[in-house]
C-alpha cells in the first residue's frame, strides 16, 4: 500500500461507511485501508479511530526517535535517518574500483546504490543508454538486505531502447 495521510483515509472510506458505492478504482485501496485499520486498531470503521491516533500509526515513529533507535541498533556503522517519503540517493563509491569487463559497454545505472525509507512506496531506477543505439538489457533485482516478496516486488524484466533513446525507468 502506497503512503497514504489520514485525510485519503476519510475521503475514502467515509463515504463508504455512509452506504455509498465502493468506486471500481477505489476498490482495492480501501479493502487495503480496511486490513491496515483492523490490524491496528480492530476495526475497519475509519469513523470509529481516533484521528492522531491514525496519523502516528501512518507516519511511524517521529524522526527524532528513528534517529536515536538506529544509533542504538547500529554496530560501528553509521546510518542516515531518512524520513517518511524521502529517497536517499548515493552513488556507491567503489563503482569506479569495477574491473572493465564488469561493466557493460552499452548499458548501465545512473546511481549504483539507493537507501530508499520504506514509507516511500516506490523507487525508479534509471537505465542508462551509453550508446543511445537501438538495443535491449535485461534488468532484475537481487536481494540484499532487502528480500523479495518480503520488503519489495521483484522484477525480471527485458528493457527495450530505440535508436537515440539514452535512458529508460523501470
Amino acid at each position: 500500500m502506497k503512503a497514504l495521510d489520514v485525510v485519503e483515509f476519510y475521503n475514502v472510506l467515509l463515504p463508504i461507511e455512509a452506504g455509498e458505492e465502493v468506486k471500481a478504482e477505489q476498490k482495492e485501496l480501501s479493502t487495503s485501508m480496511k486490513e491496515f485499520l483492523l490490524v491496528e486498531f480492530g476495526t475497519t470503521k475509519v469513523s470509529e479511530v481516533a484521528k492522531e491516533s491514525l496519523k502516528e500509526r501512518l507516519d511511524g515513529p517521529a524522526l527524532i526517535e528513528r534517529i536515536a533507535h538506529r544509533k542504538a541498533v547500529a554496530i560501528g556503522a553509521k546510518k542516515e535517518a531518512v524520513a517518511k517519503g524521502q529517497i536517499l540517493r548515493r552513488e556507491n563509491k567503489s563503482a569506479s574500483h569495477l574491473k572493465d569487463s564488469q561493466k557493460n559497454p552499452s548499458f548501465g545505472f545512473s546511481c549504483l546504490h539507493y537507501s530508499v525509507s520504506e514509507a516511500a512506496g516506490a523507487l525508479k531506477i534509471k537505465i542508462l543508454n551509453k550508446t543511445e543505439k537501438a538495443g535491449t538489457v535485461q534488468v532484475r533485482t537481487k536481494d540484499g538486505e532487502a528480500i523479495a516478496d518480503d520488503d519489495y516486488i521483484a522484477i525480471d524484466e527485458k528493457v527495450t531502447f530505440k535508436s537515440g533513446q539514452p535512458f529508460s525507468e523501470v
